[in-house]
C-alpha cells in the first residue's frame, strides 16, 4: 500500500513507478520546447507507436536508427541546455494497469512489451547503471511521511513528476502543514479531502498566476552541480517566514506590487490550511 514503508529503497520510500504514480524527471522529461501537458502527451503518444512498430527482435541498429529518427523528427529546443531528454522515454504499461492508464517510462525496460526480456537500457545516453541505480535527491532529502503523502496524492503523471522532484518545495509545504497542526504529519490520518487538498497544491506548480510569463523551464533542475540555480524572487516587499519563502521562490514568483505578493502569501497559506483540515485529529 501507499503507507508502507521499504527498506531497500533509499529513503524508505520508492517514488519512480506504482500502481497510481510514474516519474521520469531523471530523464528529462519535462526539458522539452512546449513543456505543458498536451505538447508531452502528444510526444511520447507518437513516440510510444514508433517503438512499438519497429520489427522484433529489437537489434541495436533498429535501436539506434529510431533514436536517431526520434531527435531529427523532435524539436531539440531545451530550456536546459545541459540536461539531456532521453529519445527513450514513452509511454508503458504493466500488466495490473487500466486501460486508460497512462504511465511514462522507459522503452528500453526489460519488462517493456516486446523487449524479450533484453535490458537496452546501456543504449541511454547515461548508460544502463546510471539508469537502474539513479534515485534523486528527493527520495534522501524528504521525510519519509511525506513521500508516502505525494504518492497517494498521485493520479496524474503529468504533476507528479513535476512535483517529486520539487524536494525544497514539498519540504517547505508539508512543514507549514505541520505547523499548522502542531505536530508530524500521519499519511494514514489523512482524509480523503486532505488528499484533493494536496492534489490542488500540486497544480499550483503549472497554474500559479505569479510566475514569470517568459519562464519555460516548468521542470526543476533537481542535480546538485548548480548549473541552473533558481533565481531570486522578484518581491515587492521582504517575506520573513522561511518556508513561505522558498515556497514563492521555487513557484519562480515575480511581483510588480505589494497587494500581488500579499495575495499569493494568502493563496498558499490557503493551501497550507485545506491540507491541515484534512488531516484527521488522532488526539
Amino acid at each position: 500500500m501507499d503507507h508502507e514503508l521499504d527498506p531497500t529503497i533509499p529513503g524508505s520510500v520508492y517514488l519512480c513507478q506504482g500502481t497510481t504514480y510514474a516519474c521520469g524527471a531523471c530523464c528529462g522529461l519535462y526539458n522539452v520546447p512546449d513543456p505543458s501537458k498536451a505538447y508531452l502527451s502528444s510526444l511520447l503518444t507518437v513516440r510510444t507507436r514508433r517503438f512499438r512498430d519497429l520489427d522484433r527482435p529489437l537489434t541495436l541498429e533498429s535501436l539506434d536508427r529510431f533514436r536517431l529518427e526520434t531527435e531529427t523528427a523532435e524539436n531539440q529546443d531545451r530550456p536546459y541546455d545541459e540536461f539531456h531528454h532521453c529519445p527513450y522515454i514513452g509511454f508503458i504499461r504493466f500488466p495490473e494497469d487500466p486501460c486508460e492508464m497512462e504511465r511514462v517510462g522507459c522503452l528500453l525496460h526489460p519488462l517493456g512489451d516486446g523487449n524479450d526480456g533484453i535490458d537496452w537500457r546501456g543504449l541511454s545516453d547515461y548508460g544502463g547503471m546510471a539508469c537502474r541505480t539513479y534515485f534523486c535527491p528527493t527520495c534522501d532529502g524528504l521525510p519519509a511521511r511525506y513521500k508516502q503523502l505525494m504518492r497517494m496524492a498521485a493520479d496524474d503523471w503529468y504533476l507528479y513528476g513535476l512535483m517529486t522532484t520539487e524536494t525544497k518545495m514539498a519540504d517547505a509545504f508539508f512543514s507549514q502543514v505541520e505547523a499548522q497542526l502542531g505536530r508530524e504529519l500521519t499519511p494514514d490520518a489523512c482524509s480523503a479531502e486532505g488528499i484533493n487538498a494536496i492534489r490542488r497544491f500540486f497544480r499550483l506548480k503549472t497554474e500559479w498566476p505569479w510566475r514569470a510569463p517568459s519562464d519555460r523551464r516548468i521542470g526543476n533542475y533537481f542535480f546538485n552541480d548548480n548549473l541552473y540555480p533558481l533565481p531570486e524572487p522578484r518581491l515587492a516587499e521582504p517575506i520573513s517566514d522561511r518556508h513561505l519563502f522558498t515556497l514563492i521562490k521555487t513557484l519562480r514568483s515575480v511581483f510588480t506590487s505589494a497587494p500581488d505578493q500579499d495575495n499569493a502569501v494568502k493563496a498558499l497559506e490557503a493551501a497550507v490550511r485545506a491540507v491541515a483540515n484534512g488531516f484527521i485529529d488522532s488526539h
